[in-house]
């Protein structure tokens, strides 16, 4: 059950990381866009 709980947890981690990163590439290039 203990193990259960951790696999979720890294997995949650793992999708937060995920969506963060699309999160700031999307925003770099939209910065690149106006920069251009």
């Amino acid at each position: 059950m203990v193990l259960l709980n951790l696999v979720l947890l890294v997995v949650a981690n793992i999708i937060v990381i995920i969506s963060v990163a699309d999160f700031f590439l999307q925003l770099f290039s939209i910065i690149d866009l106006y920069t251009l």
